[in-house]
């Protein structure tokens, strides 16, 4: 924590890279952020059960027309569960693989001497090559503090995260609470 009359009052350098499991952790902090923003809008839920019937439905037709001896002898509704179970595990197993692979490809952008620093006005994030990007208080949707990240939500999809682990010897906590006091006050200003 580092302080400067007029420059800004708070910096949180990540002082490692990231490793795979936190990227992982920031991964699936984003996406659960992106799903309850989602979720505000509506029809999520509708959406996912509509996608998983229409994929119980594909899959009816597909062993219909095979006609397999053993799916006509079956009830209907035994089949049709069968093939919504296989589909949902099918889409459970592929969304894991999918969320592993976005975290290894993810994880190359939680690089060392990442800084966040808070300015009068604005959040300066700073990459390790020190490349600056200004972001003004009005423009943070949300504060997201969990147990792995800062996640700073600039719109539905867009946001800027820093794994708290890799931001060691830092009072995380502190700054955390500094930054969303600040970002309160100013969303109150504007009101």
């Amino acid at each position: 924590m580092t302080s400067a009359p007029g420059a800004y009052a708070a910096e949180l350098i990540q002082s490692r890279n990231a490793d795979a499991s936190e990227a992982l952790a920031i991964f699936h902090a984003r996406a659960k952020a992106f799903k309850s923003r989602i979720a505000a809008v509506g029809g999520g839920r509708f959406n996912r059960a509509a996608l998983l019937l229409a994929a119980g439905v594909v899959g009816a037709i597909v062993m219909m027309t095979a006609e397999s001896r053993w799916v006509r002898s079956l009830p209907m509704i035994y089949t049709l569960s069968a093939i919504v179970s296989v589909a949902a595990v099918g889409m459970r197993i592929w969304l894991h693989a999918y969320y592993k692979r976005c975290a290894e490809v993810y994880r190359e952008s939680f690089k060392a001497n990442r800084r966040l620093v808070m300015d009068q006005d604005a959040l300066v994030a700073v990459n390790g090559a020190g490349v600056s990007t200004s972001i003004p208080w009005s423009a943070i949707e949300d504060i997201v503090d969990d147990q792995h990240a800062i996640t700073i939500c600039l719109s539905v999809a867009e946001t800027v995260s820093l794994p708290k682990a890799a931001c060691e010897n830092q009072n995380v906590e502190h700054f955390c609470r500094e930054l969303r006091r600040r970002w309160q006050e100013r969303r109150e200003e504007r009101r």
